[in-house]
């Protein structure tokens, strides 16, 4: 049975899905009810003729209840595969192949705001490094998570271009000078 996608479009304002899916079910349902009557029915031995007409009256009620049953049903489940499908359509975005891949992104598709500011604390030496430290907030491995995250979340390849935002993570702190003179230097010479 095909459905008209300009009736589909109009009953989609009238019907949700879990309504459709209840309809179904309960198509089914009384289709499966129906049937078992229709059992209950054939089995049993009429001993004259007015049980006759009626077991056959009544197996013609069943079976026409049945078929118009079954013709809901075609039409509910019809109905609700083609709003299901319509949802799907509708849930993805559109401008999926429009978004730049992982490798045309750079680090300007990161806003400095995201990232992290380098603060990190010195730690005490231990001898034993299998113990955890006190405080992990301030520590290098903190500030390295929370930068490798700034790039994942942007979906932009770290390895490529670290460089460029990690001076912004250095800036406005004691350790700016450093940064350029132990790190940027000599990767600009």
């Amino acid at each position: 049975m095909a459905v008209n996608p300009n009736n589909t479009i109009f009953l989609a304002g009238l019907y949700s899905l879990p309504c459709l899916d209840k309809a179904c079910l309960s198509y089914s349902t009384s289709i499966d009810n129906l049937r078992q009557e229709e059992t209950v029915t054939v089995s049993l031995v009429p001993t004259n003729d007015t049980e006759f007409d009626a077991k056959s009256f009544s197996l013609k009620r069943i079976m026409s209840d049945i078929q118009y049953l079954m013709v809901q049903w075609k039409e509910a489940d019809v109905l609700r595969r083609e709003l299901r499908l319509s949802s799907i359509r509708t849930s993805e975005p559109e401008s999926v192949s429009s978004l730049p891949r992982r490798s045309n992104r750079d680090h300007l598709a990161i806003d400095a705001k995201d990232l992290p500011v380098f603060d990190v604390r010195p730690q005490p030496i231990t001898d034993d490094v299998t113990l955890p430290q006190k405080d992990n907030t301030y520590s290098l491995s903190s500030f390295l998570t929370k930068f490798e995250r700034a790039y994942k979340n942007k979906d932009v390849d770290i390895k490529l271009h670290w460089q460029f935002n990690l001076e912004a993570c250095f800036e406005n702190t004691i350790y700016a000078n450093g940064f350029n003179t132990n790190i940027k230097k000599p990767l600009l010479q």
